[in-house]
C-alpha cells in the first residue's frame, strides 16, 4: 500500500486525539491524491473493473467466502476468504481468484469478485488496525498499473481488518451481484408452529 499505509490507519485510530486528528488529515489529503491517481489511470483499467470503481464502495464490506488457502494463513473462524482455481497446467496463467463480498449497507447485497489470468503477488501481514473483529472485513484498496514485456497488467492491493495485505496482479477481471433472498412468505392458511 502506498496511501493507506499500514502506520497511517494505525495513527488514524490512536487514542490520542492529536495524533488521531493529524493522522484524519493525512488520510485525506492522501484520499484525494489516490482519487486523483485512479481518474488518471481509470481508462486504462478493465471495463468491468472499471465499473466496480465507480459503482461500488467496498469500505467495511464483510469477506463471506468459506474458504482461506493454506499458504494465506490457513482456516480460521475468524478469518474468512477467497476460493483459488488454477489452471490444469499447475501455470498461474489461467489461475482466478474469486472473493465473496457482502456489502455494508442495506440491502447487504454480495458482490463477486472474479480475478482471471490473475497470481497473487504478496501475502502480507501488518498488525490489525482496530480491535479482533468477528469477521473479516475490507479496509482500503490501490490500483496501480504495470508493463511487463509489453503486457500491461493490473496491481490491486486490499488491505484487511485483520492487518492482511493481498497483492493481486491480474490481466481481466468480472464481478457479478447477488441479492439476498426474501424470507419465505407462509400460505395464509400455515397455522404458526406452537
Amino acid at each position: 500500500m502506498k496511501y493507506f499505509t499500514p502506520d497511517l490507519l494505525e495513527r488514524f485510530g490512536s487514542a490520542d486525539d492529536q495524533v488521531a486528528l493529524t493522522a484524519q488529515e493525512e488520510l485525506e489529503e492522501r484520499s484525494e491524491k489516490y482519487a486523483r491517481h485512479l481518474l488518471h489511470i481509470k481508462k486504462r483499467l478493465p471495463p468491468r473493473f472499471r465499473e466496480l470503481q465507480e459503482q461500488f464502495y467496498l469500505h467495511d464490506a464483510r469477506v463471506v467466502s468459506p474458504w482461506f488457502p493454506p499458504f494465506l494463513g490457513g482456516p480460521s473462524p475468524t478469518v474468512a476468504s477467497m476460493q483459488w482455481v488454477a489452471s490444469e497446467g499447475g501455470s498461474d496463467q489461467g489461475a482466478s481468484v474469486f472473493l465473496h463480498l457482502e456489502l455494508d449497507p442495506p440491502p447487504k447485497q454480495l458482490l463477486v469478485l472474479h480475478y482471471r489470468a490473475v497470481a497473487i503477488e504478496g501475502c502480507l501481514r501488518y498488525p490489525p488496525q482496530a480491535a479482533l473483529l468477528p469477521c473479516l472485513e475490507w479496509q482500503h484498496d490501490e490500483v496501480e498499473i504495470e508493463s511487463e514485456r509489453g503486457i500491461t497488467q493490473i496491481l490491486h492491493s486490499i488491505l484487511f481488518s485483520n492487518g492482511l495485505e493481498l497483492r493481486l496482479r491480474f490481466l481481466d477481471f468480472d464481478f457479478a451481484t447477488l441479492k439476498p433472498l426474501a424470507a419465505p412468505r407462509k400460505h395464509p392458511q400455515q397455522k404458526a408452529s406452537p
